[in-house]
């Protein structure tokens, strides 16, 4: 299961939070403008199709859109509950996001962060809990788009 990291400067302390991914898809959005102009004829013949020009002004969005969860951090003695603490403070205070996934760094911002408790069976200690057993134990289900881009300001 792919991790992706995302590390923050949240008033000169750095934070990071490990996402557990069941999914990560990546998309390339291109900004066009099309126009449509009919087709006119001296003879008055309306049966030609309309003429469509299509300007690409060569300005690429990569996003990425990462489903996936987090759980306790017992390396560095996080519970679940601090964890997701830390994912919120990050949404919170906005600005430049520093991704690492598949052997790769990318900055930029989320745009949309979705997350949800999960109901499940577990011990009674999970949430408070930064014990190694409990790892693999998803307790917080997230869905993130992170768009990546020079944040104003943030460079």
């Amino acid at each position: 299961m792919p991790e992706v990291t995302f590390t923050m400067t949240i008033d000169t302390v750095s934070t990071t939070v490990t996402v557990y991914a069941i999914d990560v898809t990546e998309t390339w959005t291109s900004e066009i403008k099309i126009f449509t102009y009919p087709e006119i004829n001296k003879g008055g013949d309306t049966t030609s199709p309309p003429i469509t020009k299509i300007i690409d002004l060569k300005r690429v969005t990569r996003a990425f859109d990462i489903t996936g969860f987090l759980t306790a951090d017992p390396d560095n003695n996080k519970s679940a509950r601090q964890v997701y603490d830390n994912l919120n403070n990050m949404r919170l205070a906005g600005g430049k996001v520093t991704m690492t996934y598949d052997g790769s760094s990318f900055n930029g911002i989320f745009t949309k962060v979705t997350i949800s408790t999960k109901s499940m069976d577990e011990p009674s200690d999970y949430a408070n809990s930064t014990d190694k057993n409990y790892t693999n134990i998803s307790k917080y289900d997230v869905k993130i788009l992170f768009i990546e881009g020079d944040v104003r300001g943030q460079e």
